[in-house]
């Protein structure tokens, strides 16, 4: 099945902060200017044009093996497909599980007491608007999640917050991309 931009396949879910679509694939945000304040979330105004920060932050999600293997290519045309039609687009990671080391490693201090034995996983959500030609904006919004195993909610868990530590580690992969 192709994707509303004739060229991958997604599944996009409408939530109320900004643009959530599967796993490693694009389509415009939502919610623009209703953004709520997110724990470590990252917001930020580059200096280079939305073409090149889509190019950057495909790079950088492949580097930190957070879309499928070799589809950062893919997933850049796609960024710009779309950013050609809309004000603003945006990533999902795929899942990633963590231990419960690792997740303790990336919440808030005060959020490790729901972490349990069986860890928990996290996505990534990076949202791209265009500034003017010469400025993007770029949004990377976390989402942490303590596996509870008996749990019957959408999540399967407990959703933490996140210490910005992995959010300023993408921000540091895409400013990289773009210095090269």
């Amino acid at each position: 099945m192709k994707g509303f931009d004739g060229t991958i396949p997604h599944v996009r879910m409408l939530l109320p902060v900004a643009l959530i679509a599967a796993a490693g694939m694009v389509a415009p945000a939502f919610g623009q200017g209703q953004q709520a304040a997110i724990p470590g979330a990252v917001d930020t105004v580059l200096a280079q044009g939305a073409d090149q920060v889509a190019s950057a932050l495909a790079s950088a999600f492949a580097e930190q093996q957070m879309v499928q293997p070799g589809t950062e290519d893919e997933l850049a045309a796609a960024v710009r497909n779309v950013l050609s039609r809309s004000a603003s687009a945006g990533v999902r990671s795929v899942s990633t599980p963590l231990d419960s080391t690792g997740l303790a490693n990336w919440v808030l201090p005060v959020a490790r007491r729901y972490i349990r034995a069986v860890g928990g996983r996290y996505v990534m959500d990076a949202i791209i608007s265009e500034v003017d030609a010469a400025q993007t904006r770029l949004r990377i919004v976390p989402l942490f999640i303590a596996e509870v195993p008996e749990s019957d909610g959408p999540l399967g868990g407990r959703p933490l917050p996140s210490a910005g530590v992995i959010e300023r580690q993408v921000l540091g992969a895409v400013t990289a991309q773009l210095g090269r």
